[in-house]
């Protein structure tokens, strides 16, 4: 025979143990999609928050060496190349025998990583300007430098922003103050033991090997 079952304990219709498993499927399912939203949302601001800040690294940098490349210019004013062939020259000319600083370090692109910059060069392979090698498209269309004379708004790519030594209008250093110490060209220092009475101003470079030091006076 057939047990009989009890009475006192109905079990719930199995349609109704089904509807129940289907709301909680799509319970999950909207937590899940609010969840995916909501990871997107964020990523998207990260993104665009890190390249605006990006492009504050890039109008840095590049309003660096665009005052730096002035600075190179004026002090090497009525020469037949007044601009520099490298980039490292910004850290020593190579005129003299102190060095002179026009930088205080070369800096990487922040748009691509690296260290190489598209430059804008002059007849005679001098260098007046820099630029970004991304193509990317840019996110600002204004300047936080009110002397910037970059027109931001009109450029399609990071490659339109050109930091030109040409324009004179924004000579001053980035972020309008002045610049460090060992930023600004350095005068020539006086070489230990050279005789400037008797032998005038050294010359830039040796022709030879570095002469001997004078020797120092009697009683002095």
């Amino acid at each position: 025979m057939r047990p009989r079952r009890c009475s006192g304990a109905a079990e719930p219709p199995v349609r109704e143990r089904g509807t129940e498993r289907g709301f909680t499927f799509l319970g999950l399912m909207f937590l899940v999609m609010i969840l995916a939203l909501t990871a997107t949302a964020a990523a998207t601001t990260w993104s665009f928050a890190s390249r605006r800040d990006k492009e504050l690294q890039l109008l840095y940098a590049g309003r660096e060496y665009r005052a730096a490349i002035q600075r190179y210019r004026q002090a090497h004013a009525g020469r037949p190349q007044p601009y520099p062939t490298a980039l490292e020259q910004l850290l020593d000319d190579g005129d003299r025998l102190a060095p002179r600083r026009y930088l205080r370090r070369l800096f990487f692109d922040p748009m691509t990583g690296d260290d190489a910059w598209g430059l804008v060069r002059n007849a005679q392979g001098g260098i007046t300007g820099v630029f970004s090698l991304s193509t990317a498209h840019p996110v600002r269309s204004t300047s936080p430098y009110p002397d910037e004379a970059i027109n931001l708004g009109a450029a399609k790519s990071y490659r339109d922003w050109i930091f030109s030594a040409l324009d004179d209008a924004a000579t001053g250093p980035a972020g309008g103050t002045a610049p460090d110490d060992d930023s600004r060209p350095l005068t020539p220092g006086k070489i230990p033991g050279w005789n400037y009475d008797r032998d005038g101003e050294p010359p830039a470079a040796w022709s030879t090997a570095h002469p001997a030091p004078a020797p120092a006076a009697n009683g002095g």
